[in-house]
């Protein structure tokens, strides 16, 4: 019971990232947003790229952090140790996770705040084109699998 109760534990926030990562306007590899096509200013580049910068730094510095609480969550799995050692293990990994998400999440708030009117609505667009793109391919596939 444990075991399914840790394995749920892992699996659940990592599918609730991959999905996050997935919707927005956010690149599929790092969390950025694309300001392709928004005409932004000088100023705004600048600022823009600033907090990529500073993010990236953050970034890197958790991801290598969480993947070291991984491996001795890993490690504590196999020695099957259990009690408080696993739950901090757990709760360690859960941390980093959310501490990354809560950084993107805020990183892209400041970037939108850079964002003249105008540029916003371009972006909502931008994501409704999307959404709507990701709607057909889901037809699409549904009606793929009726055949």
């Amino acid at each position: 019971m444990k075991k399914i109760l840790l394995v749920f534990t892992l699996i659940i926030p990592m599918m609730i990232s991959a999905q996050e990562m997935q919707h927005g306007d956010f690149d599929r590899h790092d969390g950025e947003m694309n300001f392709k096509d928004l005409e932004l200013t000088e100023k705004q580049e600048e600022q823009i790229h600033d907090l990529k910068i500073d993010f990236k730094k953050f970034q890197i510095e958790k991801k290598a952090d969480l993947k070291l609480a991984q491996i001795e969550l890993h490690e504590l799995m196999k020695d099957e140790v259990e009690g408080n050692k696993l739950d901090s293990a757990i709760e360690k990994v859960n941390k980093l996770r959310s501490e990354l998400f809560k950084a993107k999440i805020k990183n892209r708030v400041e970037m939108h705040k850079l964002l003249t009117d105008e540029q916003k609505d371009q972006m909502k667009k931008r994501i409704m084109h999307r959404g709507r793109k990701h709607e057909k391919r889901g037809e699409k596939r549904e009606r793929k699998y009726r055949r």
